[in-house]
């Protein structure tokens, strides 16, 4: 990928907020932004979907569905983003869903990868259509999505946090998977089970079928251990 180009997240993003005024606030700070001479001419949009729901396009392209958290959405998640360090004023509690577009006939093999090899629960939810439950209390979802794509990383990432951080590195590395991104060697360059501890992050970017080997997409993860300094929920113990 052109890392010059915008990154355009290949699916939608949706965050939530804790209540009716703060994701009023929000909306409101963005459709302000709508007269601003940066976005003019650009992809941003935003568009109510109800009292409780709007979708934003970002001036890139990136599509983001800003929605009210349920009530245990809110004990899971809370605090705020704005509470935790490098966000501070942000009033989303966190991501809830993430779409993923994948080739035709990837979703159920790519569903088996993650169940096996990082552990999430998967359900199907379509044909076509499988989610990755995960996040506190499994509240949040990774949803792969069949469309017409080729299925190859377009230069963007994923951060996740893993319960079970030594036995997936071992399992990915087994398969052959541990991959060291060399534009991120000043943070982390894991290719054992020793570096993986000492960078608290190790990296893949290969999703492939179990069966056969066959690699089905790309999407580079950041895996990271819950003991990494960036870990969002440090009350709670993480599972994946």
């Amino acid at each position: 990928a052109n890392v010059a180009e915008p990154q355009v997240w290949r699916g939608s993003i949706e965050m939530i907020y804790k209540d009716s005024a703060q994701l009023s606030q929000a909306l409101e700070r963005l459709e302000k932004l709508k007269e601003d001479e940066r976005f003019k001419g650009t992809h941003f949009s935003v568009s109510r979907s109800g009292e409780d729901s709007a979708m934003v396009v970002g001036p890139y392209g990136n599509r983001f569905t800003l929605s009210l958290a349920s009530e245990l959405d809110v004990e899971l998640f809370a605090p705020p983003s704005g509470g935790r360090p490098g966000s501070e004023g942000s009033q989303v509690l966190g991501f809830k869903t993430l779409s993923l577009q994948v080739p035709r006939g990837a979703s159920a093999p790519a569903a088996k990868f993650y169940s096996e090899v990082l552990g999430f629960k998967s359900q199907q939810i379509a044909t076509d259509q499988w989610a990755l439950l995960g996040g506190p209390g499994e509240a949040q979802a990774l949803v792969l999505e069949e469309a017409d794509v080729d299925g190859k990383e377009v230069g963007e990432h994923m951060a996740i946090y893993i319960g079970d951080y030594t036995g997936c590195f071992q399992r990915l590395d087994k398969l052959g998977l541990i991959w060291v991104n060399p534009r991120f060697l000043y943070l982390d360059k894991s290719t054992t089970v020793e570096e993986a501890l000492h960078y608290k992050t190790f990296r893949f970017k290969d999703i492939v079928d179990l069966e056969t080997g066959r690699k089905l997409f790309e999407l580079e993860h950041e895996v990271r251990t819950p003991m990494h300094p960036a870990y969002p929920f440090p009350n709670t113990t993480a599972k994946f």
